[in-house]
């Protein structure tokens, strides 16, 4: 939704201090040196910060972030003061008007468009654009650069070790005088806020088990600066069932499940906002006395709720795909590993490959990117918890455990 360059037609040239069209001051707010330099300073530390525009004067009353917000804000007022508001027809049609149009629709009441909340909702959208999106964040998954500067080792896979003198909070990671944070596919909606994948990291360091994450090389800020807020999610789920788990099956069993499209009366009908068409579950032995689990999201290609919004997950150039990988010891009894993961497709082989479904398109897809890992005895609840916090929105997670209900024990 965010506001893009326009590429089309330049306007002819005004004067701003005369009566602007939308299509106009939709060109004005990309090409101003003022609103570019002030975007461009706003952005990156709230970005450094993790906070999102709409709550940056309350968390950071009086600070410098804040004062670059308010001046960002006054100079778009000014524009748009300058716009006549009647001119939706200058931007009805084109995808570089999609995010003009979804702030006018806000500011909108009974026909009577609101300056200074059309104002904010342009400032909030520009703000957006200038953060990095999921094809920078593609382009950068083995970017070290910050790691390197702050001295942190990592493994052949960039994951981090969560040691001692490191702080896991619930947004972020303290490292020295220095706030981190997970990296950016560990949020809900792979660009909001983290909900309580973190806690329950903070949960396996304290049960003694190894924590090692991924993070986010885009962000970076100091300690002082960290805020918290509650935002969570709740789900009810099953344990696997002990028969299952001892199975010595060396097959690859493969199970999809999946939720119609278009029926509003269907049980678990796909979400608007993160619709998962399909889930798919594989498992099997992996060795004398291990035996794995895979589970691979795919949500489609295009909103079939919402055409007109993109899918969370697609960029550009990129999709997304969580994928979660977990090791049973049936010899200990006990799950010895657990992962999260994203495998990366261009859009176009992803595209393929969901056209391919409800065949299996093969384990062998996409480029997989680990984002956090848990090893060590691996209780029952921490495998639930941790597995639907990551597949936040998704049914299916529920739907594969629930028939499973044999309570198991482990050593």
């Amino acid at each position: 939704m965010a506001l893009q360059l326009y590429t089309g037609d330049l306007p002819k040239l005004y004067n701003i201090a005369m009566t602007m069209s939308l299509a106009e001051l939709h060109y004005e707010l990309a090409n101003a040196k003022e609103i570019r330099l002030l975007t461009s300073e706003v952005s990156g530390e709230l970005h450094n910060r993790s906070v999102a525009a709409i709550h940056a004067r309350a968390m950071f009353p009086g600070t410098a972030v804040v004062q670059g917000y308010d001046e960002l804000m006054d100079a778009v007022r000014q524009r748009v003061d300058t716009t006549d508001l009647s001119t939706k027809d200058s931007i009805a049609d084109g995808d570089e008007f999609f995010g003009m149009r979804i702030a006018l629709f806000s500011a909108t009441t009974n026909d009577s468009v609101h300056p200074e909340r059309f104002a904010l909702m342009l400032t909030i959208f520009l703000l957006g654009e200038q953060q990095p999106g999921i094809d920078e964040y593609v382009d950068t998954l083995h970017d070290t650069t910050l790691m390197d500067k702050l001295s942190l080792a990592y493994d052949k896979e960039y994951l981090v070790k969560i040691e001692k003198d490191m702080e896991i909070r619930d947004r972020a990671v303290i490292v020295g005088d220095t706030m981190l944070y997970p990296h950016q596919f560990v949020r809900r909606f792979y660009s909001a806020s983290f909900v309580n994948l973190p806690p329950l990291l903070r949960r396996c360091l304290d049960q003694g088990l190894s924590v090692k994450l991924r993070l986010d090389p885009l962000r970076s800020s100091k300690p002082d600066y960290y805020r918290d807020w509650i935002e969570a999610d709740y789900w009810h789920g099953r344990h696997f069932s002990a028969e299952l788990l001892g199975d010595k099956d060396k097959r690859s069993l493969w199970t999809l499940h999946g939720t119609t499209d278009f029926m509003p009366s269907d049980e678990k009908p796909l979400s608007p906002g993160y619709p998962v068409s399909f889930t798919g579950f594989r498992s099997k032995m992996m060795d004398a006395d291990l035996r794995e689990f895979m589970v691979e999201e795919f949500t489609p290609t295009v909103n079939p709720l919402l055409p007109s919004w993109r899918i969370e997950g697609v960029g550009k150039k990129y999709t997304l795909q969580k994928f979660a990988h977990l090791v049973y010891d049936q010899k200990c009894r006990v799950f010895n590993h657990l992962d999260g993961a994203v495998r990366v497709f261009r859009n176009d082989e992803y595209a393929e490959t969901f056209s391919k479904l409800p065949n299996d398109p093969g384990e062998k897809i996409g480029v997989r990117h680990k984002l956090f890992l848990v090893e060590g005895n691996i209780g029952m609840d921490m495998v639930q918890d941790l597995l639907y916090e990551f597949f936040m929105y998704n049914p299916h997670i529920e739907e594969y455990f629930a028939p499973l209900a044999t309570a198991v024990t482990l050593a």
